[in-house]
C-alpha cells in the first residue's frame, strides 16, 4: 500500500506546503471517517489549540440524541446551540498522566501571559494566556484584570521594593562626601574596593573607615584607649562594618541589632564547640554550642558565707580579669575616660597581651601609625 492512499493530515488542516508534489493523498474521500479529538470531547485535551485533531463538539439531533460529526473535511466551529464543555475525569491512570486532572484550556486562560510580561506577545488577541494590566511601579504587565486581591498584593510588593531601593539610594548619597578622621580620605573613593567600607562605632557618630578603626583597636595601647573613639574618647562596644554611612539613631539601633543577630549565628573560635574556653563567657556575641547543637548551661552563681554571716556572690575568675585589672593600674589617668568591662567586636576577638614585643613585635609602619593614633587620642587631654 503506497502513501498515495493515505490522506495527508496537513491537507486536512489546510496547511500542506507541498501542494501537488505531496507524497500523500489530497483526496477527502480517502480520509478517515472522523478526526475529532476524543480528549476534547471529554474536556481534557492537554494540547489545546496546538492539537492536530479537530476540537468540535457533537451536534445534537432532533429528539435529544447526539451523533458524532462525520466527514473527512475539517469540522466547522461549534455553533451557539452546542452544549457547554463538561469536565469528565480520566478513567485510567494513563489518561490522567497525559491530560491532567483539570482542563488544560481553563488553566491556560487563568495564567498571565509570560510573553507580554517580558515585553511583547506576538499572538495578540489570539493568545491562549491572559494578558495582564501594566503596573505603574514596575512597568510590567503583572496585574490580573479581574483578581482584585492579586492586584493589591502585587502593588504592595512593588511599593515595598521601591521604598527599599530609594532608601539605598539616599544612603549612598549621604556617604559620598564622608571623610575618615584618621587617614583623611573619602571612604567611598578609596583605591581598593575592599577598603570602601565604614567602621560604625556603636556609641558615637564620628566617621572612620573600617581599616583605620580596626588598626586603632589593635594598637598596642591600654584597653581603655583602643576601645574609645580617637576623637571624642567615648568607649564603644562594637565596630560594625557598613557599605553606607549610618548616623540616624534609629537606623543605627537597627544596624546594631542586625549585626548582633548575624554574629550570633557564627561559631565562637574560642569556645571550639565545647572543647575550648571563651574569655568573654556569657557576654560573648558569638555562638556557643557543642557539635550536637546544644547550648552550654549558664554559669552558676557562687556564694560565700562570711564570718559575720553575710553572703557574698562570687563571679567566675578568668585570666582576662587579671589582664584587665593590670592594664587599668598601668594606664595613665585620663580626665573623661571611664573604665568599661571587656567587650567584643567584629575583629578584636583576642585578649590583648600585656607585652606586645614579647609576642613577636610589630612592624615599623604599625609603630608609626600607633604613635600617630596615640598623639591624636591624647592631644586634647
Amino acid at each position: 500500500m503506497g502513501t498515495k492512499h493515505v490522506t495527508c493530515r496537513y491537507f486536512l488542516h489546510g496547511v500542506c506546503r507541498e501542494g501537488s508534489n505531496c507524497h500523500f493523498s489530497h483526496d477527502l474521500n480517502n480520509s478517515a471517517p472522523s478526526l475529532i479529538c476524543r480528549y476534547y470531547r471529554r474536556g481534557v485535551c492537554a494540547y489545546g489549540d496546538r492539537c492536530r485533531y479537530d476540537h468540535v463538539k457533537d451536534t445534537p439531533r432532533e429528539g435529544g440524541v447526539t451523533a458524532p460529526t462525520g466527514g473527512g473535511a475539517p469540522a466547522a466551529v461549534l455553533s451557539s446551540a452546542a452544549p457547554p464543555a463538561v469536565f469528565f475525569p480520566p478513567q485510567t491512570y494513563v489518561e490522567a498522566t497525559r491530560s491532567g486532572l483539570q482542563p488544560a484550556v481553563a488553566a491556560d486562560s487563568a495564567q498571565l501571559c509570560p510573553y507580554l510580561v517580558m515585553g511583547e506577545c506576538r499572538y495578540g488577541d489570539q493568545c491562549v494566556y491572559l494578558h495582564g494590566d501594566r503596573c505603574e511601579v514596575c512597568n510590567l504587565h503583572l496585574l490580573h484584570p479581574t483578581d482584585a486581591e492579586q492586584r493589591r498584593e502585587h502593588e504592595k510588593m512593588c511599593l515595598s521594593e521601591f521604598e527599599a531601593d530609594m532608601e539605598q539610594a539616599f544612603a549612598a548619597q549621604k556617604s559620598q562626601d564622608k571623610v575618615c578622621s584618621i587617614c583623611m580620605e573619602v571612604v567611598v573613593q578609596k583605591v581598593s574596593q575592599s577598603e570602601r567600607r565604614f567602621g560604625i562605632l556603636s556609641s558615637c557618630d564620628h566617621c572612620f573607615c573600617l581599616s583605620c578603626i580596626r588598626k586603632w583597636r589593635h594598637a598596642p595601647f591600654s584597653n581603655d584607649v583602643v576601645k574609645a573613639c580617637p576623637e571624642c574618647r567615648i568607649p564603644s562596644e562594637l565596630v560594625i562594618p557598613s557599605v553606607h554611612w549610618v548616623q540616624d539613631p534609629t537606623q543605627k539601633n537597627q544596624l546594631v541589632a542586625l549585626f548582633k543577630t548575624a554574629v550570633s549565628k557564627k561559631p565562637c573560635k574560642f569556645f571550639l564547640e565545647g572543647r575550648g574556653s571563651c574569655p568573654f563567657g556569657d557576654r560573648c556575641l558569638y555562638l556557643h554550642q557543642d557539635p550536637f547543637g546544644r547550648r552550654p548551661e549558664p554559669e552558676r552563681v557562687r556564694k560565700q558565707l562570711g564570718p559575720e554571716g553575710t553572703v557574698r556572690f562570687m563571679n567566675t575568675v578568668r585570666l582576662w580579669d587579671f589582664i584587665e585589672e593590670r592594664e587599668t593600674r598601668e594606664a595613665p589617668p585620663s580626665g573623661d575616660v571611664t573604665h568599661e568591662t571587656p567587650s567584643t567586636d567584629d575583629v578584636n576577638r583576642e585578649a590583648p597581651p600585656t607585652d606586645f614585643t614579647a609576642q613577636g613585635g610589630v612592624t615599623a609602619e604599625e609603630e608609626e601609625l600607633s604613635r600617630r593614633l596615640l598623639h591624636l587620642s591624647t592631644s586634647d587631654t
